[in-house]
Formats: structure tokens, C-alpha cells, sequence
């Protein structure tokens, strides 16, 4: 097949390493795979050569964004794409506006969060996407709000995956990463990823920290990713004194090597679509505690560490519950929650159903 992803951006965040973990796969089958960014931020590219990474500089401007919309049109045509992938908001509604003029091409999009905004969006989304099947989503929980602010039926859900092979756990890296953040081995880590944005609820994790430091003194919290609210949370830490214990340290491609630093790894935030790093901790054999949002729950091997969203005393009392959980029984929850994701949430299982929906 030719197939042709397009999303938004490509920056570092979970549905973009989805889009290039899903091109690389297909590609490595045998299709014919390339990805336009809309936007010129490009901070992510597949490894396989053989995909074509192409960018348009969509803007605000009217006069530019008609421009794009043109020349993303006579691109298309010339493609001769037999699957048209969409994913993300922007991406969309975008794409949406081209499809009536190309009928013979499969089209499908993905959305990839249960918060994709407003009234308005939500409207435009009802509008363009009423066809049964055209709009697809990546958990039960993203379906379902879609489904409650649209009225569309029919959202067929296909759950993100894992590279598993990337996401495992290294012990050398985990000794050369907390050598160079001069982390003593003794130090218990909790790790948090993702966007500096309030949807995350950093904010959270912090003032549970807070509470956690005071009974075990022996803690770090290093989060990982840029955004808005950076200063923010910067203050905070300093409002409680304890830039010594948290670490802020900026987005990075090197997550899967990072995660292997950490001996908790914790997803604080009060919505996703699918949450993607809940997995790949899981696929790094740590023990995760993370809020009831996208598809943890179903993801999650103990239930025991899920957090209500939002709720500050819930995340404080389950991440106390895994700081005082045995080396032992540590080692088998990150067994067994590898071979979950192994088993239920791996990449090529997510391709295969990806291949099986374009064929329908």
C-alpha cells in the first residue's frame, strides 16, 4: 500500500513518536510510507530512509493558509495514496477540507485525546466526520467523550503501541544516566513525562512530592519535557524549597534511556488520550502510578496504583505505597507489567490492526 501520514507537528510528545513508530513499521512490511508535518517544528524523524519526510508552513495568516491548503492538495493528487492518514486536531480539520476532492482515496483520522477542546471544535468535528468509521481514536475513554460532545456512533478505537525492543529496561544506562546526574544508587527516583502544560498536572506531582519528602528524605523527582508552564512550576519548586529534589530537565529523544534512571515512574495528569508513557514505563520494567485518565486502567498491571485525576491526596498516597514497596516485589511488578505491554500494547500488535482497518 501508499500510504501518507499527516499530523500537525512533529515535535517530541506520544502521538508523534506514534505516527514514526507506525511509518517505520510499515515500512519495514514492505508499504510505501512518507510523513507531512503541517507545521516547519520538525524535532522528530524516522530512522528508515525510505520514508520521506515533507513539511508545509501552515500559518495563521489567511492568505499563506489558502496558499498551503492548494499546494497540499496538488501534492496529494500526485501521490496517489491508496490510505490518507490524519492524526491530531489541527491536522483534521485540515485534511478533512481536501478529502471531498479526492474520492478516490481512502481517508482516516485519528484523534488522539478524550480533550480535543471547545464547543466549536467539537462542532467541526460533527460536521466533517458524521461518516461512519472516518474518525478513529486510540482508547475507550477518548471515544467515549468524543462520542458524548459530537453525537457521532461509530468511533472504532485501535490502542497505541510500544516499541518494546526501544522500551526496556538497561542497567548500564541506568548507571551511566544517574552517574551523570550524580544520582546515588541508594536514591529512590520518580520520574514524570511529558508536555509543561496544565493537562499534565505537574503541578500536582509537585505539591504531592512535597508531602512525600517529608517522610522519605531519601526521594528525587526528575521530570522530563518543555511547555507554558515551565516558570510555574519553577516557582513552586522554589515557593518549597526544594530545587535540590526536583529536577526539571527539559525535553529529550533519549526517554527510553531515561526511564531506566527511575525506580517510579508516575503520570500525573487530569486528561489523555492514550497515554503512551504509562506503557513504555511499563515496557522499562518500572513500577508505575498513574491517574484514571486514557487508557491506563486498562493498561496498568496493579490496580492498586491508580490515582484519581486531579486528586493530590490519592497521588501522594499511592506513590507512598510504591516508595514502601520491597526490592523484591518491585522486580515482579516490572516483570509482569512488561509482559503485559509485551503481550497486549506492543507496536507490531498495534500494526497489525492498523493494517487489518485500512483493508475493511
Amino acid at each position: 500500500m501508499n500510504i501518507i501520514f499527516i499530523i500537525t507537528g512533529l515535535r517530541i510528545g506520544g502521538a508523534e513518536r506514534i505516527v514514526v513508530d507506525m511509518a517505520e513499521g510499515l515500512s519495514n512490511r514492505g508499504h510505501n510510507v512518507s510523513i507531512i508535518s503541517l507545521i516547519n517544528d520538525i524535532q522528530l524523524r524516522p530512522k528508515n530512509s525510505k520514508i520521506s519526510v515533507i513539511s508545509f508552513n501552515f500559518q495563521y495568516n489567511p492568505f499563506i493558509f489558502i496558499y498551503n491548503i492548494i499546494r497540499l492538495f496538488v501534492y496529494l493528487k500526485n501521490q496517489k495514496a491508496n490510505i490518507i492518514h490524519s492524526h491530531m486536531y489541527h491536522s483534521n480539520i485540515i485534511v478533512s477540507l481536501i478529502r471531498f476532492a479526492l474520492p478516490n482515496v481512502r481517508f482516516i483520522f485519528t484523534s488522539h485525546s478524550s480533550n480535543e477542546g471547545g464547543k466549536f471544535k467539537m462542532f467541526l468535528y460533527r460536521i466533517f466526520f458524521q461518516k461512519n468509521g472516518m474518525l478513529t481514536t486510540v482508547s475507550i475513554d477518548a471515544a467515549n467523550e468524543i462520542k458524548k460532545l459530537t453525537g457521532i456512533t461509530n468511533i472504532p478505537i485501535i490502542k497505541n503501541g510500544v516499541n518494546v525492543e526501544k522500551f526496556r529496561y538497561n542497567n548500564d544506562k541506568r548507571l551511566e544516566l544517574r552517574n551523570k546526574f550524580s544520582i546515588n544508587e541508594n536514591k529512590i527516583v520518580i520520574m514524570g513525562v511529558g508536555r509543561l502544560v496544565k493537562a499534565k498536572g505537574f503541578n500536582n506531582l509537585i505539591d504531592a512530592f512535597r508531602k512525600l519528602y517529608f517522610e522519605f528524605p531519601n526521594i528525587l523527582l526528575i521530570i522530563v519535557g518543555g511547555g507554558a508552564e515551565k516558570n510555574n512550576l519553577l516557582n513552586q519548586i522554589r515557593q518549597y524549597n526544594l530545587s535540590d529534589q526536583i529536577k526539571l530537565i527539559g525535553s529529550s529523544n533519549d526517554v527510553h534511556h531515561l526511564m531506566s534512571t527511575c525506580d517510579i515512574f508516575v503520570l500525573s495528569s487530569i486528561w489523555e488520550g492514550f497515554s503512551l508513557v504509562v506503557a513504555e514505563a511499563m515496557s522499562c520494567q518500572r513500577v508505575v502510578v498513574a491517574t484514571d485518565c486514557g487508557a491506563v486502567s486498562d493498561m496498568l498491571y496493579e490496580s492498586r496504583f491508580l490515582v484519581k485525576a486531579n486528586d493530590i491526596e490519592d497521588l501522594f498516597e499511592k506513590l507512598k505505597l510504591a516508595i514502601l514497596l520491597s526490592v523484591q516485589e518491585s522486580k515482579i511488578i516490572g516483570i509482569q507489567s512488561r509482559k503485559k505491554i509485551q503481550e497486549n500494547f506492543s507496536i507490531e500488535i498495534m500494526i497489525d490492526k492498523w493494517i487489518s482497518y485500512y483493508m475493511s
